[in-house]
């Protein structure tokens, strides 16, 4: 009779502790009072990806955690007003905006 050893699980690079994102506040037509939220180019790759897909409920779970009181007017946006708000967003942290092709 045979045994076999389990394979050893090896453990890659983890962040220590919480991050802290820096924040940016604006305002956006439509809404009141101003959007406080991490500056966009902090956030992580994989919260972005999930948004991308359309993964919103990933997304709201960030929020709720990082920006507190602004997940429930974010997932308010519809689909005209999310690239304007997207746009409006990342110029509030001075992060430049690609320009659409279309």
């Amino acid at each position: 009779m045979t045994t076999s050893t389990p394979a050893k699980k090896t453990m890659g690079p983890k962040r220590k502790g919480k991050k802290q994102y820096a924040q940016v506040t604006f305002p956006f037509e439509g809404f009141e009072g101003d959007f406080t939220l991490p500056k966009i180019s902090t956030i992580p790759i994989g919260i972005l990806a999930g948004l991308d897909e359309g993964e919103m409920a990933k997304f709201g779970k960030f929020l709720d955690e990082y920006a507190p009181g602004t997940s429930e007017a974010f997932l308010d946006l519809d689909s005209d007003e999310l690239g304007d708000f997207m746009k409006a967003w990342s110029e509030a942290g001075g992060d430049n905006t690609p320009k659409s092709s279309n």
